[in-house]
């Protein structure tokens, strides 16, 4: 019976310990998460910034009616797209789904291809003001160009429009999904984090700590590696 008793004593001893282990691993790994997820968004909001000061310029080149006008609004545009092509380029690079990765460069072709047919539509549109061809060229530019930056916005936000109440259903269903980024993979370690309270079982919770450590290991690698880049 003292034996018995013995045994008991040191398996809640045992037990006890690996609660406070895996408690504070819990901890620790919540804490790189905030981390991580602190560094993903100051890039993707870097790259949004880029972005939407691209969109103010096109708002503005859509506005002047003369062509001086035209030139010094055309002139800091075209900085502001450099800018945006660099960090779209980066990120693009970061992108470990094909889907996403394709869909970034399709939005950064269609961009780059539009800036000189931009160019050309519209000097055409300030030469000849009274030419509806000449307007609606520019106009389909225009379209296209913000359609583009609507997909980068797309991608960035991993699946998250501008208007939130177009296909929010669905989009829901496509970020569960999706794992290409380092916020997706935060998420998806937060969610983890939050079953792993109500699992019971040795063997369940090991198997998802070394989950949870494979997908910081991940998310750190992609951070570190972005680093390097720039």
């Amino acid at each position: 019976a003292a034996i018995e008793h013995i045994c008991e004593e040191t398996n809640e001893e045992i037990a006890l310990d690996r609660s406070l282990l895996i408690r504070a691993a819990k901890c620790l790994l919540a804490a790189i998460t905030r981390v991580l997820l602190l560094a993903d968004i100051v890039v993707v909001k870097q790259l949004l910034l880029a972005k939407d000061k691209v969109s103010h310029s096109l708002d503005r080149l859509e506005s002047v009616n003369n062509f001086t006008e035209f030139v010094k609004a055309f002139s800091q545009f075209g900085a502001e797209m450099v800018e945006l092509a660099h960090l779209t380029g980066d990120r693009q690079n970061d992108l470990k789904d094909e889907r996403r990765r394709a869909q970034m460069a399709a939005a950064r072709q269609v961009l780059e291809r539009s800036t000189m047919m931009l160019l050309t539509s519209s000097k055409t549109s300030l030469r000849h003001p009274n030419s509806n061809s000449a307007r609606e060229n520019r106009d389909t530019v225009f379209c296209q160009m913000r359609r583009a930056m609507d997909l980068i916005h797309y991608v960035v936000k991993d699946g998250v429009l501008n208007n939130s109440e177009s296909g929010l259903h669905s989009q829901r269903e496509e970020l569960e999904n999706d794992r290409g980024t380092a916020y997706a993979c935060m998420r998806h370690l937060q969610k983890l984090l939050e079953h792993s309270k109500a699992t019971m079982g040795e063997l369940s919770v090991s198997y998802n700590v070394s989950k949870l450590c494979c997908l910081v290991l991940i998310a750190f690698n992609w951070l570190v590696l972005d680093a390097m880049k720039r």
